[in-house]
């Protein structure tokens, strides 16, 4: 359970990744996206996920 989470995590971090690397505004929206991230990894470091 907690691997398949882990793994679908990282898909949808990827996929993010590459929609982030394509967004034409990134000035705009590049604090909400590294908020995101943080908060993603503050999740799975504090093993909610």
């Amino acid at each position: 359970m907690k691997k398949g989470l882990l793994l679908f995590v990282s898909i949808f971090q990827s996929l993010f990744l590459i929609y982030f690397l394509r967004a034409s505004d990134l000035p705009r929206r590049l604090p909400l996206r590294t908020g995101f991230f943080r908060y993603i990894t503050f999740r799975c470091k504090s093993g909610d996920l």
